[in-house]
């Protein structure tokens, strides 16, 4: 299992972004703010400030602030490789801006295959739900880890990206869970 550097994204107003799908899985979380995750195989989750997201699908998807606004590719408004945060359409002082913060773990072959599989497209852990409640601290780490570049910070958003994963695949085998 590799990891990406997460990214944080800063988007506010009406805005919507457009992803390709890609052979990994995409775990992610909403800072602040609110927002709408439409993966093209499910329906839409929406998404709330403390809630955190797993994405098991090599399908494109779309991430906005509401239902309505058409996806831009997200190739023309993010660059390649992403610093440590982008905004769009927002200010960093802008109190009603949404912030996301989201990583890939990309696996070997036979691994994505069976790990896309069998998982859900979308896993939705709810903030304030019991399995949510050791995401806070993972969670607040990210966010420090993501507003600034200091030294190790993109080896620690690595880690903390896998514990990301592990704790979103342990809410799946919760009795109840899906």
């Amino acid at each position: 299992m590799r990891a990406a550097s997460p990214s944080r994204l800063e988007a506010g107003g009406r805005w919507a972004l457009g992803f390709a799908g890609h052979q990994h899985l995409k775990v992610g979380a909403v800072l602040a703010g609110e927002c709408w995750l439409m993966p093209g195989d499910a329906e839409p989750a929406h998404l709330r400030a403390g809630d955190c997201y797993l994405l098991a699908s090599n399908r494109p998807y779309a991430a906005g602030s509401d239902l309505d606004t058409r996806p831009v590719p997200s190739s023309t408004v993010l660059p390649s490789p992403w610093p440590g945060t982008v905004y769009y359409r927002t200010t960093p002082d802008d109190p009603a801006r949404t912030v996301l913060i989201s990583g890939s773990l990309s696996f070997d072959g036979t691994a994505a295959a069976l790990l896309l599989g069998s998982l859900p497209p979308v896993v939705h852990i709810a903030a304030g739900s019991s399995p949510a409640a050791v995401f806070t601290p993972v969670l607040q780490l990210l966010g420090d880890e993501t507003t600034s570049d200091v030294p190790g910070s993109a080896t620690m958003r690595r880690h903390l990206t896998h514990i990301l994963l592990v704790q979103a695949l342990r809410s799946l085998l919760r009795p109840g869970a899906r």
